[in-house]
Order: C-alpha cells, then structure tokens, then sequence
C-alpha cells in the first residue's frame, strides 16, 4: 500500500492532461482500486482548497484595481 500515495500524487498532479488522454486507463482504476479513486479527489481537491486560500490572502495585482494607479490625461484649453 506504500505506492497508492506516489501513484495519486501523480495522477492527481497531472489529472487535467491526463484526462483527455488516459481516461479509460482512469476509469478502470478507479472502478478496479475504488481507494485510488478517492486518494486522487482528495489529493485534487485539497489542492483547489490551497489555491483559493493563497487567493484570498494573497490576491493578484489584476484582479484588485489600485487606486491611482492608471494614467489619467489632463486636457488643457
């Protein structure tokens, strides 16, 4: 049992390529080992989980507008 964590990590780590290419692979896994299934949603999940902290304590400079932060033109007459 000491390979189901590498073998999740992998394919969780991978599981938006591996999806389109591997699905019946994945498919049979998770239907022959039901466990693996689960060790890779969790390990999915968790990561998603970790992205939409780091998110919110952390927001990128796009997604939150500075104030004067843009170019204003001054039209003299």
């Amino acid at each position: 049992m000491a390979i189901r964590g590498p073998v999740a990590n992998f394919w969780a780590l991978r599981s938006h390529t591996l999806r389109i290419e591997a699905e019946e692979e994945f498919r049979s896994l998770c239907l022959e080992f039901p466990q693996f299934g689960y060790d890779v949603l969790t390990r999915v999940l968790d990561e998603k989980l970790k992205r939409e902290r780091n998110e919110k304590l952390h927001p990128s400079s796009s997604s939150v507008a500075t104030p004067g932060s843009s170019r204003k033109r001054l039209l003299f007459h």
